[in-house]
């Protein structure tokens, strides 16, 4: 009996040194593997910021080239408006120089020039307001003489008209609902 206790004793010992074993060997591989995941967290933080300041270094640049092409189309367009300013001047002619008298007598006679076409322009639009307003009262003393007419041609005359006593339909009709 004593030898199985001693047995089991033993069994315990070294059922508890395997234990204590295993527990130091899981403690430094977690140790480890907590080691392994901040270096690869730093790492890949330190990458992210790497890959941030060349992004930045490409846009600076980008944005630098964006700005010479902008200046230079800006330039281009200074130059070409300059050259089509200059081509323009070369094909008109410049107005001829003036002394301060002649410039005051020349816009004298254009502003005499505007007065006559407006007092032209005027009249013209009075006489044609005259002809219609002259067409329209012939046209009104055509329509009296036509209706004239056409009354003596029923005969009806014009005292015939003015007679109170005469009948037409109107009063036709209200006499006979009397």
């Amino acid at each position: 009996r004593e030898k199985a206790s001693a047995k089991a004793l033993a069994a315990r010992e070294k059922e508890n040194a395997a234990l204590r074993e295993w527990k130091a060997n899981k403690t430094e591989e977690d140790a480890r593997a907590r080691e392994a995941t901040a270096h690869a967290k730093h790492h890949a933080a330190a990458e992210e910021a790497e890959r941030r300041k060349q992004l930045t270094r490409e846009r600076a640049e980008r944005d630098k080239r964006n700005a010479l092409r902008a200046l230079e189309r800006e330039e281009l367009r200074d130059a070409s408006r300059a050259a089509a300013e200059a081509a323009a001047e070369a094909l008109i002619p410049s107005a001829p120089k003036m002394t301060k008298e002649e410039a005051r007598v020349e816009r004298d006679r254009l502003a005499g020039c505007a007065m006559e076409t407006a007092q032209r322009r005027r009249e013209a639009s009075t006489a044609k307001h005259g002809e219609l307003l002259r067409r329209v009262v012939r046209q009104k003393a055509l329509a009296v003489k036509a209706r004239n007419r056409r009354r003596l041609a029923e005969g009806r005359t014009e005292n015939s008209l003015n007679d109170p006593d005469r009948l037409t339909r109107a009063t036709a009709a209200s006499a006979f609902r009397a």
